[in-house]
């Protein structure tokens, strides 16, 4: 294979990858509601200490792949928590739960491609909405439900 030719099929995939990132508006953490995260970080750590480990927004996926699936999955619970109507009502705190989970649910939007040529947006759109309803009070998990209800309701859609 030729090196312009990888090099435009690497291309062609690390866009397929932002194209959900894009569609949610979080391709940069220094703006909008990832920045308002930012700010908001110390607060919400004082509410929930399973987030004080965290040094910053940017450095939450990393955090989340180092750490034990049980530490993991307190800290997206109370982002959860937090992102709920019913729990903080935090805009930016739905924000960083999909900026967390954005490299699965670019990777169900990349196995759903065919269902759609809008399946960035559907499910841009069905992501947010399971990150803004996820009953916090009764389930754990974060992660493996939002991308399976993501995923269930993108089928639905489609």
């Amino acid at each position: 294979m030729e090196i312009g030719n990888f090099r435009d099929m690497f291309l062609a995939e690390l866009q397929e990858l932002v194209s959900v990132e894009t569609q949610l508006g979080l391709h940069d953490e220094g703006n909008g509601l990832l920045a308002h995260a930012g700010q908001n970080w110390a607060s919400w750590a004082d509410r929930f200490a399973c987030l004080s480990g965290i040094r910053s927004v940017g450095s939450l996926r990393g955090w989340l792949r180092a750490a034990e699936p049980a530490a993991a999955d307190e800290v997206l619970h109370a982002l959860a928590t937090l992102a709920s109507p019913s729990g903080g009502d935090d805009a930016s705190a739905a924000a960083m739960v999909a900026w967390a989970l954005l490299p699965g649910a670019s990777v169900l939007a990349q196995r759903l491609q065919t269902l759609s040529s809008r399946i960035d947006e559907v499910v841009a759109a069905q992501l947010w909405i399971e990150i803004r309803t996820f009953p916090w009070r009764r389930l754990r998990k974060v992660a493996a439900n939002i991308l399976a209800n993501t995923r269930t309701g993108v089928l639905a859609e489609c």
